[in-house]
């Protein structure tokens, strides 16, 4: 049987991850319209999560 591995946790990656989810990066602005604009001409269809 596999041994599992321990990943300690290290609180300041939860702040880091709630302010990336908050402020998106340039290159995510970018793709995004990107794929939006492609959307409006039908070739990609994107379906948010709820």
């Amino acid at each position: 049987m596999k041994k599992k591995i321990f990943i300690p946790y290290k609180p300041y990656l939860k702040e880091l991850a709630r302010q990336l989810r908050n402020n998106r990066t340039l290159g995510e602005v970018l793709l995004w319209q990107e794929l939006k604009g492609s959307a409006c001409s039908g070739s990609i269809s994107t379906v948010r999560s709820r």
